[in-house]
C-alpha cells in the first residue's frame, strides 16, 4: 500500500483473537475508507502474518481492509437499489 511501518504507532500492543489467541501488533496506521459518498478515517493494527513456510506476509492486512471495503461498499449499493415501497391506495367502498 506504499506505507513505510517506520510510521506506525504504538508499536508492541497485544492483541487479542476471537478464537482466544493473542499477537503483538506491529503498530496502528489510519487510513481513509470510502463507501459511497463518505469517507472515514479508520485505524488498523497491522499485524505479521506468517504463511505456512514461514515467510513473512504483510498483506493480510490489506486483504482484511480491502474486504472491510467491499462489505461497505456492497451495503450503500444495496441501500440505493432498494426502492421506497408502493403507497397503497384506500378505497371507498
Amino acid at each position: 500500500m506504499g506505507h513505510s511501518l517506520a510510521g506506525l504507532e504504538n508499536p508492541g500492543r497485544i492483541l487479542s483473537g476471537f478464537n482466544g489467541s493473542s499477537t503483538t501488533s506491529l503498530g496502528d496506521i489510519i487510513l481513509p475508507v470510502r463507501a459511497g459518498p463518505v469517507t472515514l478515517n479508520v485505524q488498523f493494527s497491522v499485524v505479521q502474518e506468517v504463511t505456512l513456510q514461514w515467510q513473512t506476509d504483510l498483506y493480510g492486512s490489506q486483504l482484511a481492509a480491502r474486504q472491510c471495503y467491499q462489505i461497505a461498499r456492497e451495503a450503500v449499493a444495496n441501500q440505493e437499489d432498494a426502492s421506497p415501497p408502493e403507497p397503497s391506495i384506500a378505497r371507498d367502498q
